[in-house]
């Protein structure tokens, strides 16, 4: 992913389930991403939604 993106200057928004959440703003995170560039909403059952 960070091979064909400009990762100093790129924002990333991401939308899902807490697993897949999980793993790629870890992956962001660990690839030197800054924080103010991560942008995350979760996205499932309303269930996992009130458990949160």
């Amino acid at each position: 992913m960070l091979a064909w993106t400009p990762s100093g200057t790129a924002d990333y928004y991401l939308c899902g389930q807490r697993p897949f959440l999980r793993a790629r703003v870890s992956d962001l995170r660990a690839a030197g991403v800054s924080e103010d560039r991560i942008h995350y909403e979760f996205f499932g059952p309303a269930d996992e939604i009130l458990a949160a």
